[in-house]
């Protein structure tokens, strides 16, 4: 009998050790998500507004027509704690970032989705996610305006499924593909979609500085540097999106990503590059120092593309009412 009694003791010493380590790394996860200041709780509300995928196939978004005379976004979520990226990340370029630096990253990119979930202009916000622990982080954190977002689960990030969503799931509607640190700012509400949408061209936009830190580089108003995150287009009949499989491979985040895509462009899809970011204003947020270390350029065979600022017409948007 003293023999079973301390192997019972033991078995619950050691179940004992194990709840313990169970909650002492929930309460240290809990604790650094509360510093993303979301609320954390499973609130997938419409479960048609996931989408199921399986690497490069795109399901399509069965959304309402109210979204007429909307702009649509197509976005995505690198989940930097996942382990491919974790282990590459440096902060200010100097030595490897710490979770709870990454964790603020992360809560800098879920406050980008939310600030264009906001946006008037916005009709629907379309967000590729590849890995589970991106798809969690987003399904569980509460977002306003939840009902205009559309999460595509288990699918690469490359510019073969953001073209194929938008040809294939959003047809007769202006898309604005955005780097995932990229916010609409002025003029996109006032832009007139319905003459738009007869010019046959893209706006491939440079970037403005966030507004809510001096970050270095981040703005390239004062000379044109290139730094192309917003691509912005109208979706008719002309538009292949079987060509798009040429495009499978390539990443968005290896260097030379806005050479192909401003190439696509005009030389696939014969549209005409304007650069009006003066006018149509996107704000980049990366006010939190990390980067990926080591960031390589891809083997691009479309020639190097440069669209430096243009103005377009005053009447390609609508007069402010006055009071």
């Amino acid at each position: 009998m003293l023999y079973i009694t301390k192997i019972l003791t033991i078995i619950t010493w050691i179940i004992g050790l194990f709840l313990f380590l169970v909650l002492y790394n929930v309460n240290r996860d809990v604790k650094i998500l509360l510093k993303t200041n979301f609320t954390r709780s499973i609130i997938v509300e419409k479960q048609e507004n996931v989408l199921e995928n399986n690497g490069s196939l795109v399901n399509c978004a069965n959304y309402s027509q109210i979204h007429e005379g909307k702009i649509h976004i197509i976005s995505s979520m690198i989940f930097f704690m996942d382990r491919k990226y974790k282990d590459n990340l440096l902060y200010k370029n100097e030595r490897k970032a710490t979770d709870e630096e990454i964790w603020d990253r992360i809560k800098e990119i879920a406050g980008v989705i939310q600030d264009n979930l906001n946006h008037e202009a916005i009709g629907t916000l379309h967000l590729l996610v590849e890995t589970e622990s991106a798809f969690s982080f987003v399904s569980t954190t509460r977002f306003e305006n939840q009902s205009k977002l559309y999460v595509y689960r288990n699918i690469s990030i490359d510019p073969h499924n953001i073209l194929n969503l938008a040809l294939r799931c959003l047809p007769s509607r202006s898309v604005l593909y955005l780097s995932q640190d990229m916010t609409l700012g002025e003029g996109w509400s006032r832009l007139n979609l319905k003459k738009f949408k007869n010019q046959r061209v893209v706006y491939v936009l440079t970037r403005h500085a966030s507004q809510k830190c001096i970050t270095e580089g981040g703005t390239y108003m004062k000379q044109y540097r290139g730094s192309h995150d917003a691509y912005f287009f109208y979706v008719d009949k002309y538009l292949d999106v079987y060509a798009n499989s040429k495009l499978t491979g390539v990443t968005i985040v290896g260097y030379g990503f806005e050479n192909l895509m401003i190439g696509w462009f005009r030389n696939v899809y014969k549209l005409t590059a304007v650069n009006p970011c003066r006018q149509l204003i996107t704000y980049h947020q990366h006010c939190v120092p990390i980067r990926e270390a080591n960031r390589k350029r891809q083997a691009i065979t479309l020639v190097l593309t440069l669209v430096p600022y243009e103005r377009i017409s005053n009447d390609m948007f609508t007069l402010l009412k006055t009071t």
